[in-house]
């Protein structure tokens, strides 16, 4: 009886010994907190497709800002984001590619350029050049004009007045 026992107790302790950790989140290290800045990027306005006609657009950016060179330019990466068109027969949402996207302000505008995937998996390029008009509470207005881009040559011009606002900081 005392030999059952025995063998019972050990062949648990056995088991749990090669048994393979079924919770591999307990052995990361945690990574130090520190914080995040998130700026958000909104736009809207009209968009003129190569015939003239016209389209409604608005666009959404959720930026993190990142190490700058310089004082004179901030540059951020974006964390997510779309874009997108209406009009009477036509209706798109973009996202966002993010690591495809660069994002440079200065005090007289920013400029932004990346890829934007559309619903069927095709890729085109857009491009912003902004202009800075004023300063408001909590952010800044520009005017924006930009190009979107399919690789065989533009095919909208893009025309918004967007808002660059710091949004939240939050430890990551």
């Amino acid at each position: 009886m005392l030999l059952v026992t025995a063998m019972a107790l050990t062949i648990p302790v056995a088991l749990a010994q090669t048994a393979p950790d079924l919770n591999p989140r307990q052995t990361e290290p945690k990574k130090p907190a520190h914080l995040e800045v998130t700026d958000n990027l909104q736009g809207e306005g009209i968009i003129i497709d190569n015939s003239g006609n016209l389209f409604k657009g608005h666009y959404n950016l959720d930026l993190i800002q990142a190490q700058s060179s310089d004082n004179t330019t901030e540059s951020y990466m974006v964390k997510r984001g779309q874009f997108i068109i209406n009009g009477e027969d036509l209706g798109i949402t973009l996202k966002v590619n993010p690591d495809s996207w660069a994002v440079s302000k200065s005090q007289t505008g920013y400029t932004a350029s990346g890829d934007v995937v559309d619903i069927y998996g095709k890729t085109f390029k857009v491009s912003l050049d902004a202009k800075h008009i004023r300063d408001v509470k909590n952010g800044s207005v520009y005017q924006v004009d930009g190009t979107f881009n399919d690789g065989s040559g533009v095919i909208f011009e893009l025309h918004y007045y967007s808002v660059l606002k710091e949004r939240q900081h939050k430890l990551a």
